[in-house]
């Protein structure tokens, strides 16, 4: 406990001084990164098994998994924090979701998850007031940061405490848009910039562009207001999959239909991304 709120402080104060200052892309990963390896190295010294996948996989394989799980989910939803109303809302859906999934999850998860998430409805709520078209606040990196950080430690909580294997997937569903809209984005930043050479490549795959999905959905002329609308019913769809998964396979568990559910959720959302995109390019 007290690795994790010596962590989420570091997130949070990271968050603050890009606000205020502003933080390189490399700075601002080596913070994650510190907050990171402390919470994960912090769970193996009290014999948490931070097994991203399964037990079959080597304990510093596993290490290495976790951290960079936490990072990428930390910055998902900072990433799709690019009009009014969306990060809140999509963030909203997913505590919510987040919170059926403690609730139906033994014991052990279902008290420390309605202390973070209850109060964290209640605040995204509020906040949604003032964030709405035309926005009056916003959440910054620090608090976009600070819900990603939540919802990443969060899932892996979740996965230990379940009997599941590879119980890490049902939360990565509810993740589903910011996570694999994150993954697409940076596959795409990757193999189109190609003036960079390999090494260029990489570092050009955290440069910010305009192909996040919401992006590319105000491309074809849809309204801001429309796209939220959109990527809300998106979100609502996967984290709909997951917990009617889990709700229906607890008692009679089989991993593969996990993995095709998974590749059920990511298949929606490339299906829509591809369609959309191939319009954007239409239209151009």
């Amino acid at each position: 406990l007290v690795s994790i709120l010596f962590s989420t402080l570091i997130i949070f104060l990271t968050g603050l001084i890009d606000d205020i200052k502003g933080l390189s892309a490399l700075s601002k990963f080596c913070f994650q990164l510190i907050a990171a390896i402390l919470v994960v190295s912090a769970a193996k010294f009290s014999s948490i098994e931070f097994n991203f996948f399964n037990a079959q996989y080597s304990e510093l394989l596993s290490i290495v998994l976790s951290i960079i799980y936490i990072i990428g989910i930390t910055n998902a939803i900072n990433l799709i924090d690019g009009l009014d109303g969306l990060a809140g809302g999509v963030s909203l859906i997913i505590v919510i979701s987040f919170l059926v999934l403690g609730i139906l999850a033994p014991n052990g998860v279902k008290i420390g998850y309605v202390y973070v998430l209850v109060p964290l409805i209640g605040s995204l709520i509020a906040f949604l007031f003032y964030n709405k078209e035309p926005a009056k606040t916003f959440l910054g990196d620090t608090g976009s940061l600070m819900l990603g950080w939540i919802f990443a430690i969060l899932s892996l909580v979740y996965s230990q405490k379940t009997t599941f294997t590879l119980s890490i997937l049902i939360p990565v569903m509810v993740l589903g848009l910011p996570a694999f809209d994150v993954v697409f984005v940076m596959i795409k930043r990757f193999f189109i910039r190609h003036e960079y050479g390999y090494k260029g490549r990489l570092a050009q795959v955290f440069t910010g562009d305009q192909n996040h999905l919401h992006h590319l959905l105000l491309s074809i002329g849809l309204s801001k207001k429309e796209t939220v609308l959109i990527l809300y019913l998106i979100t609502s769809i996967t984290s709909f999959i997951a917990l009617y998964f889990y709700f229906y396979n607890r008692d009679n568990y089989n991993q593969e239909n996990m993995i095709y559910v998974l590749m059920c959720v990511f298949s929606i959302i490339f299906i829509i991304r591809f369609i959309v995109e191939w319009k954007a390019n239409r239209k151009k």
